[in-house]
């Protein structure tokens, strides 16, 4: 049984374009590889590989997150988990409990182009709906 993981990267190698991926790289200045995907391609193959996704809880959607994450070769496989954050299905954990996930994430990625991601799309939106609470651990 193939796990998330191994899916999304199947379906992320079978877009790439890997003429693309050295400049890619050069131009992230990153030691991880790229695969060649560029964004939109890149959405649209998480779109349809997270199209049926359904979590019963907030733990089951951030140990496919942090699987895809922290086993990712491919910078693209870290937009994806990143993507991951953001299905439709993932909306009723964007909470303060989530912040933990978060700090891994931009601990471990510690570039400003997952930063900016997160802090902008995923951050923010559990500022919006928690304001004060969020106020608080931001400044602890």
């Amino acid at each position: 049984m193939d796990t998330l993981a191994a899916t999304l990267r199947t379906r992320l190698t079978a877009i790439a374009e890997p003429d693309r991926a050295p400049g890619m790289q050069a131009y992230m200045k990153s030691a991880m590889p790229c695969l060649g995907v560029s964004t939109v391609p890149l959405r649209a193959a998480c779109k349809a590989v997270f199209a049926d996704l359904h979590y019963a809880d907030s733990a089951a959607w951030q140990r496919d997150v942090l699987e895809i994450w922290h086993g990712a070769e491919f910078r693209e496989e870290r937009y994806a988990a990143i993507e991951l954050t953001g299905i439709r299905a993932a909306r009723p954990f964007q909470t303060l409990d989530s912040l933990g996930l978060y700090e891994e994430m931009i601990v471990t990625g510690a570039w400003w182009d997952y930063v900016d991601a997160i802090a902008t799309q995923r951050l923010r939106a559990i500022y919006q709906h928690d304001s004060a609470a969020m106020k608080r651990r931001m400044l602890a």
